[in-house]
């Protein structure tokens, strides 16, 4: 037994080391969005990139989303707990939309418009699916489908290239017609209440000299317009196109002043730098405040040697400025499609591979309670990413061939100066060559114990003064080791000190080595 120890001290070290790399690594790929939202909750998987259609329930919510086979569409409960659910058979390609109004199901197949029954309901151009309507384009037309089966054109528009917007709310749907001049574009708004079309209000919005429009979104409150545009810079000096923000509100009425479009920014809530590619945007009014929901570049922790991924962020913007962006997912794939289903609610879609997750989150405390368990896949997620890092961390073996290459000089020389040193085992010799190689380890251990690594290592790793304790404190372990076995063993000093480097390096690779890149 005396004999396996001197490899089961070092061997339980080493698994103490990847057991804390384990741990954190769990932490960060579990850690919440938010102080104040829950851990995403998955509600199922769907096919295609198109958004869920949601429509409110008593007491809860339906959610239907495509799948192979066609619609699947579940009842949740406040707590999104399954209460019911249906599946609808209709055709299903990278094309298919659905709406699901009242308690009807409508499809596109990105030409035409056809109920659950797959019955032809019109040709298309536009499908703009809502909540509470179905409205579409065909040429120049608007038209709503109603509950009863009828088409009502509701509006002619001035050409085909204008595009129709859209936004609801208690009060009824709201509509946009947006036309492209060469100095910006030019809105009318119209307001869709008991199968009337009334319109609101005209606006020209302008667009700076050199950017092109990118998404341009509205919402309507009881006496103004909220007006969110995004926009591309064509030319930068860093020759990659910069994203700008504009944001307005403005009287509804027909005689108010033109809108000031104010630039705003949207800082990253865990690093306070700015978010990149937002993108997917969607804009609402709830009591005085202006609420955005987009997908964007920003922090996360959850993967491997990567530190940024889309995910899905929360805005209160005016006219000032961002008041305060809220991270809602913080997930290691690629979200995107966010949309509300309450205040309290979002849902959203993560890309896997060539399907897509259906997940949802809350500011409700039975959905955070919910969510806040130990999942399989958590568990799988924490040891790819503790995998893939100390794959990374064996990178300190070859870094450290210019630390272990000078007590093999000093061996060399002592073969062909002193031969009796090597033949009788003299102590010196180890001594000589631990000493040697801890001062090529301090010497030269910038390329692993940078300022860059130790900022990313846990706080137990990076302290004042940690990195001589550590390796000083691993020099001490691998020496007592050696002390208190060579003479079991029956080692050289050849040996015990191939031994004492072996340990040492192997400690500083499991413990320092995942943090290198």
């Amino acid at each position: 037994m005396k004999q396996k120890i001197v490899w089961i001290v070092p061997a339980l070290l080493v698994l103490l080391g990847i057991g804390l790399l384990f741990v954190r690594n769990f932490e960060d790929v579990t850690e919440p969005p938010d102080s104040d939202w829950s851990r995403p909750l998955e509600l199922g998987e769907t096919v295609t990139s198109d958004s869920p259609a949601v429509s409110s329930a008593t007491n809860g919510a339906k959610i239907a989303y495509l799948t192979e086979e066609g619609v699947k569409q579940t009842g949740y409960d406040q707590e999104y707990s399954s209460t019911e659910e249906t599946n609808i058979d209709i055709p299903v390609d990278k094309f298919t939309s659905i709406a699901t109004p009242g308690n009807q199901l409508v499809y596109s197949d990105y030409h035409q418009l056809f109920t659950e029954k797959k019955e032809k309901i019109s040709d298309l151009d536009t499908f703009l699916p809502l909540q509470n309507e179905v409205i579409f384009t065909k040429g120049t037309d608007v038209y709503v489908y109603e509950e009863d089966g009828s088409l009502t054109s509701i509006l002619t528009l001035p050409d085909e290239k204008a595009e129709v917007l859209t936004y609801e709310n208690h009060d009824g749907t709201y509509l946009a017609t947006r036309i492209t001049e060469s100095s910006g574009n030019h809105l009318t708004f119209y307001h869709l209440k008991d199968g009337t079309l009334e319109k609101v209000r005209e606006a020209d919005i302008p667009l700076q000299s050199g950017e092109e429009l990118k998404e341009m979104h509205f919402a309507a409150a009881e006496n103004d317009i909220r007006l969110i545009q995004s926009t591309l810079q064509k030319q930068s000096m860093t020759g990659k196109k910069k994203q700008l923000h504009y944001y307005a509100a403005f009287p509804a009425e027909e005689e108010a002043s033109a809108p000031k479009m104010s630039r705003v920014t949207f800082s990253d809530p865990v690093t306070g730098k700015s978010l990149e590619e937002l993108s997917d945007i969607e804009l609402t009014v709830r009591g005085d405040k202006s609420l955005l929901l987009f997908k964007a570049l920003g922090k996360t922790d959850t993967m491997f040697n990567k530190e940024t991924q889309f995910n899905i962020y929360q805005a209160q913007v005016k006219e000032k400025g961002v008041n305060r962006v809220t991270r809602i997912s913080n997930t290691p794939s690629p979200s995107l499609t966010p949309q509300w289903i309450d205040s309290h609610s979002i849902i959203w879609l993560d890309k896997k591979g060539d399907h897509y997750q259906v997940l949802l989150a809350s500011d409700e405390k039975a959905v955070i309670s919910k969510t806040d368990g130990i999942s399989s896949g958590n568990l799988l997620q924490a040891g790819g990413k503790t995998a893939g890092m100390l794959s990374f961390g064996m990178l300190i073996v070859p870094i450290s061939l210019v630390w272990i290459i000078w007590p093999l000089v000093f061996l060399t020389i002592l073969m062909f100066t002193k031969t009796k040193a090597m033949d009788e085992d003299r102590a010196w010799v180890f001594y000589t060559g631990a000493v040697i190689y801890l001062a090529a380890v301090f010497l030269f251990k910038g390329p692993v114990f940078s300022e860059q690594l130790l900022t990313r290592t846990p706080d137990y790793l990076n302290f004042s003064g940690s990195t001589y304790i550590y390796l000083l404190a691993f020099a001490l372990i691998a020496y007592v080791l050696v002390r208190a076995f060579h003479r079991v063993k029956d080692w050289s000093p050849f040996i015990q000190l191939s031994y004492f480097i072996g340990v040492h390096v192997a400690f500083i690779t499991v413990f320092f080595g995942p943090y290198l890149l």
